[in-house]
């Protein structure tokens, strides 16, 4: 997995939007144990790398913090970040896309086959073997 390694420019952008009250609807935002829980690491991880005591990182690991703290994939590119920035767009494109194994329908249970059947109602999504839709 690349790695990429952690500007002084982005452990203030990490600082800046963990402290947001805006963003938190809290009077200081949140800590950085909060943050750390939002993105689904250790505080240890998150306050190594917001405070320095790590160079770099998985390009995975960065974009799940900015996909948590909602960081806009273009500040990401501004800051040399492109290959955090794909991997943004990429989850949210993928987030659209709904794909659906029509072949174990029959494994759902009576509840579960009548919300996914309201489900594809208010979807409109397509029926039929191998149907998909993605969703704008």
């Amino acid at each position: 997995m690349a790695s990429v390694k952690i500007s002084d420019e982005l452990r203030l952008l990490l600082r800046i939007v963990r402290e947001s009250p805006e963003r938190w609807g809290s009077p200081h935002g949140l800590t950085q144990d909060e943050a750390a829980e939002r993105c689904g690491i250790s505080g240890s991880l998150y306050r190594n790398l917001e405070l320095g005591g790590m160079t770099s990182t998985k390009t995975s690991t960065l974009a799940n913090i900015c996909q948590a703290l909602g960081i806009d994939p273009g500040i990401l590119e501004h800051y040399g970040y492109q290959p955090v920035a794909d991997e943004l767009r990429m989850r949210v494109a993928m987030g659209r896309t709904v794909f659906l194994d029509l072949d174990r329908l029959s494994l759902l249970d009576s509840g579960e086959q009548q919300i996914l059947g309201l489900l594809l109602d208010k979807l409109a999504l397509p029926v039929g073997k191998g149907a998909s839709k993605k969703i704008a």
